[in-house]
């Protein structure tokens, strides 16, 4: 019975090998074992508009990412201006507005300490007297803002930024009416530090201890 029971075990065994060659023909392959299946990483598809795409092939398809831009050269990102101070002849009206506007006479505070972006910008800024002196240097020009000997012509220089905000042009109808004697007026900013110069316009209040 022993020897029966053999063969139909040899005999079971058999046929399920010729089902298994069976099988793997119609799959067109050799079936993976178990260990090198484990060997490969799973590879997940991914919708990148072509089917079959693995995740990998997905990510070097696509493009990379530009990184954001910083630091660098200032000027190529439009944070630096070319400064002028009121002693250019450009800014004689200016000048002239705030002086007899506020009493800020030259006396008391020198035009060269005041100075505006070039072109049309409304501010006007403070700067100190070590700052105008370093200004006129690598401009070119002296202390009245003439050019210096053998200079024909004032460099140009580009600031990030240059003093503290003190006056803001104001451009509407009510600061262009014949009313009106100035067209500027006075920042928040530099107030503390402008207040100093100017004989008009002031307001002194005592307040009680």
């Amino acid at each position: 019975s022993t020897a029966v029971w053999c063969t139909a075990a040899a005999a079971a065994g058999q046929a399920l090998g010729e089902q298994l060659k069976e099988l793997k023909k119609r799959k067109g392959g050799e079936e993976e074992t178990p260990a090198a299946a484990a060997k490969q990483p799973e590879q997940k598809k991914v919708k990148t508009g072509e089917e079959g795409k693995t995740e990998q092939e997905g990510k070097a398809a696509a493009p990379k990412r530009q990184q954001k831009r910083r630091g660098g050269n200032a000027d190529a990102q439009g944070l630096t201006a070319t400064y002028i101070q009121l002693t250019d002849p450009s800014t004689k009206e200016d000048w002239e507005d705030i002086q007899s506007f506020y009493g800020v006479k030259p006396e008391l505070l020198d035009p060269r300490l005041l100075v505006k972006r070039e072109g049309t910008e409304k501010k006007l800024y403070l700067i100190t007297e070590r700052l105008a002196e370093k200004y006129e240097q690598l401009s070119g020009i002296d202390n009245k803002g003439q050019c210096l000997p053998g200079v024909t012509k004032r460099k140009p220089v580009e600031w990030v930024h240059m003093g503290v905000r003190c006056f803001e042009r104001v451009d509407n109808k009510h600061a262009n009416n014949a009313d009106n004697k100035c067209r500027y007026r006075i920042c928040q900013d530099g107030v503390s530090s402008i207040i100093r110069y100017m004989t008009r316009r002031v307001l002194t209040i005592d307040m009680p201890t």
